[in-house]
């Protein structure tokens, strides 16, 4: 990846490459706007599974415990990542550094694979059966892995 980066950045003019650092600058900061909304975490879910009043409380109580450090890995990701591009797309890039930098990257992100993974065991753990059955199934029609909730 860092190669072609490199190859990209060589047939980049000037002006292509300083438009492209300020998109790069600005890459990560319109994310996740939707986490600002009152209703999240909950929304669509709680209706659909039918959560009773402590089991929300649980949730939120949960949601936030896990808010704080999965916010400030993805932060770490964004940075890292906004970094590995400009050092990519510099006129001599360190490869060894581009490899370091990728593979903390994708260290990071199987942490946040692992982390979801547990997160998702503890709101299980709070369900019944019948919710679980339902979180597994997803909305009727619709494919189970592709929730829109």
């Amino acid at each position: 990846k860092a190669r072609v980066l490199a190859k990209l950045h060589a047939v980049l003019s000037p002006e292509q490459r300083s438009i492209l650092l300020v998109k790069l600058d600005r890459l990560g900061t319109a994310k996740n706007e939707w986490r600002n909304r009152p209703e999240f975490p909950l929304g669509r879910l709680a209706e659909r599974l039918n959560l009773t009043e402590a089991q929300k409380t649980r949730v939120e109580v949960l949601f936030k415990a896990w808010g704080k450090p999965m916010e400030a890995r993805r932060e770490q990701m964004r940075r890292l990542e906004t970094e590995l591009s400009k050092r990519a797309f510099s006129p001599n890039p360190d490869l060894r550094r581009l490899e370091a930098d990728a593979r903390r990257l994708s260290e990071l992100a199987v942490e946040g694979i692992f982390e979801r993974s547990r997160h998702m065991e503890q709101f299980r753990s709070m369900l019944t059966e019948e919710q679980k059955r339902m979180l597994d199934e997803g909305p009727a029609g619709r494919c189970p892995r592709k929730r829109p909730w």
